[in-house]
C-alpha cells in the first residue's frame, strides 16, 4: 500500500473534512419514430430478396466418397484393450525379471569353489568336523581373551597352525581378529593356503593386542562378505550377546554366501546350559558348537 502524497505547495498537516456536491448532467433528446407505409415495406423486402441465392425444392446431397483407411504400425505383442475394465487407477507397465545374471553368478561361484580342489575336514579343539574348501577364522580379540583374561588367543594360535597344515595351496583361508573393528591377516580377501601364508599366522598373533569391546555381529559380517564355505567363530561369548534379530540377519547372510558357522566357546565355568546364543548361532547355520574350559 502507498500513502497518499500531499499536493505540491501544501504542507502536510491535519486533514480537513469538507462536504462535496457532485452534479451529473444528462442530455436527453427524443425523436419520433415513424413506421413505413405498406408500399415502402414491400419494396424494401423485394430489394433484399434479390441478394439471396435462388431457392430449390430439395437440398442437394454431397456425393458419396470413400475415405482413406488408417494404417496403424504393426507392433509385436500389441493387443486391444477389453471393452470393459473392472480395475481402477493408472495402467502400469509390467516387466519380467531376468534371472540369468543371478543364475550365472551362482554358477560362477560354484565353479570357483570346485576349482579349489577337494573339500577337507577340519576340527578345532576336538570339536565337530567342518567340511569345505575355504575357511575364515573369526577371533575375538577383546580384553577378556588376552593374557589379562582367559589367555585364549595363544591357544588359538597353536590350534590354527596345526589345522592349517592339512590344507593344500588350492584351498583358501584367512583370519579376522575383531573387537569393535576387524583386523585382517592380509587385507579383505581369502588367501591361498601356501606354506608362506600359513607361516604368517604366528607373527599375526604375536602382534595382536587384546583390548576393546566385543562386536560379534561386525566380525561375522566381515567374514561372510568373503563367501567362504566355513566360518569359525572363537570367543568367550561376552556381552553384547547376539539376539534373535541379529542372528536372523546373520543367517540370511550365511545363506546368501553358502557358508556354515561353527562356534568355539571359551570359558572358566562349566559348560553353559542349552540356549546360549553361540549354541543357537551354530544350530541356525548348520554348524557345530564346542566349549573349551580354561583352568
Amino acid at each position: 500500500m502507498f500513502a497518499p502524497s500531499a499536493p505540491k505547495g501544501l504542507g502536510v498537516g491535519a486533514e480537513t473534512t469538507r462536504e462535496v456536491s457532485i452534479v451529473v448532467a444528462r442530455d436527453q433528446r427524443y425523436e419520433a419514430v415513424r413506421s413505413p407505409s405498406s408500399e415502402a415495406a414491400a419494396a424494401q423486402s423485394k430489394q433484399a430478396a434479390s441478394f439471396l441465392p435462388p431457392s430449390t425444392e430439395e437440398t442437394p446431397l454431397l456425393p458419396e466418397m470413400e475415405l482413406p483407411s488408417i494404417n496403424f504400425p504393426k507392433h509385436a505383442g500389441l493387443v486391444g484393450a477389453p471393452s470393459t475394465l473392472s480395475a481402477r487407477g493408472s495402467p502400469q507397465a509390467t516387466t519380467t525379471f531376468d534371472y540369468s545374471n543371478v543364475l550365472a553368478d551362482a554358477e560362477a561361484r560354484r565353479a570357483a569353489r570346485a576349482a579349489q580342489g577337494n573339500s577337507v575336514n577340519m576340527s578345532l579343539f576336538g570339536g565337530p568336523n567342518a567340511q569345505g574348501r575355504s575357511f575364515v577364522f573369526v577371533i575375538d580379540r577383546s580384553k577378556s581373551m588376552g593374557t589379562s583374561g582367559l589367555d585364549a588367543l595363544s591357544d588359538v594360535a597353536v590350534e590354527l597352525e596345526t589345522a592349517l597344515s592339512h590344507l593344500e595351496p588350492v584351498h583358501r583361508f584367512t583370519v579376522i581378529a575383531y573387537h569393535h573393528q576387524p583386523y585382517y591377516l592380509d587385507g579383505r580377501k581369502l588367501l591361498p593356503a601356501t606354506e608362506e601364508n600359513k607361516k604368517r599366522i604366528a607373527k599375526f598373533f604375536r602382534n595382536l593386542a587384546a583390548f576393546g569391546q566385543t562386536e560379534h555381529e561386525m566380525g561375522l559380517k566381515a567374514a561372510l562378505f568373503l563367501n567362504p564355505d566355513v566360518v569359525y567363530l572363537m570367543t568367550d561369548g561376552g556381552l553384547p550377546a547376539l539376539d534373535k534379530p541379529k542372528r536372523d540377519l546373520i543367517r540370511r547372510e550365511a545363506r546368501r554366501s553358502g557358508s556354515t558357522i561353527h562356534c568355539i566357546h571359551f570359558g572358566t565355568r562349566p559348560r553353559p546350559q542349552d540356549g546360549h546364543f553361540m549354541m543357537l548361532l551354530a544350530k541356525e547355520n548348520a554348524g557345530g558348537y564346542s566349549y573349551v574350559r580354561k583352568q
